[in-house]
């Protein structure tokens, strides 16, 4: 599998025989490489296509973005050629966010829409935050916040100074949490699935069930063992559960191949 190269915004392009592709957003600090071994997960005739963002994994040497929206409006147009056939998109935390305000933008442009919505771990967005900024406090405070707002645990040494190297792509990654204004337009028209950890301290059951009056159409709520961060010890188990959800809103998924 080739790298990307500077600026690139997925590791490769749209794939032949392909029915359909499932467009995948990670948590703050998180980079695609979290996604990387669902492709060995899935059928073949499913394309995984984990968004590489700035700051992280082979973009590490670039500045990570703080602007949520202007992040989306970069994004745009990478994703364009990935949306000519059936595509999911999920998001994971604060990867849910930048899907919710991918889909508007792609809606604004006339593109085709997803034939399922997933949030994952992701309150709905236009409920208001229930605690204070993080991301400008001093590293020692923020990762003390970030441990306990995500159950990041402090038992392995090294897996907590991998964290604390990623202290300015996650400080960035807060920020544009953090500084998010939600704006009303209208509901989607496509389902929506919400995804939760049922020991999730951060993100409530009724924070994912809100994500209904983001859809005219049909939502589902479908609940995990785990906390905040249930996507990184269950990926097998999510998966089978993005592919039963897409099977149930899209019943074509067998017979429609995208054109590539």
């Amino acid at each position: 599998m080739s790298m990307p190269a500077r600026g690139q915004w997925f590791r490769s392009g749209p794939a032949p025989g392909t029915h359909l592709r499932l467009i995948c957003f990670p948590f703050a600090g998180g980079g695609a490489s979290l996604f990387h071994p669902w492709q060995s997960l899935v059928p073949r005739d499913v394309q995984v296509c984990p968004v590489e963002l700035p700051g992280r994994d082979s973009r590490y040497n670039e500045p990570p973005r703080r602007d949520l929206r202007g992040l989306v409006q970069e994004l745009v147009q990478a994703v364009d050629c990935f949306v000519d056939c059936p595509y999911a998109l999920f998001g994971h935390s604060l990867g849910g966010l930048l899907a919710f305000e991918l889909a508007r933008e792609l809606r604004s442009l006339g593109k085709p829409a997803p034939v399922r919505f997933f949030a994952s771990a992701c309150r709905a967005p236009q409920l208001p935050s229930r605690r204070e900024p993080i991301y400008g406090l001093e590293d020692e405070r923020f990762l003390e916040q970030l441990t306990r707002l995500t159950g990041l645990s402090t038992n392995h040494k090294a897996d907590f100074e991998i964290v604390r190297l990623l202290v300015p792509v996650l400080k960035a990654d807060f920020e544009m949490s953090d500084t998010y204004r939600y704006v009303a337009e209208p509901a989607f028209t496509f389902p929506i699935t919400a995804l939760g950890g049922n020991q999730d301290g951060l993100v409530a059951a009724g924070d994912l069930v809100a994500w209904h009056l983001q859809t005219a159409g049909s939502f589902r709520l479908r609940l995990l063992p785990g906390g905040h961060l249930f996507l990184r010890s269950s990926p097998g188990r999510v998966l089978k559960m993005i592919l039963e959800e897409v099977g149930r809103s899209y019943d074509g998924l067998a017979s429609a191949e995208c054109s590539v």
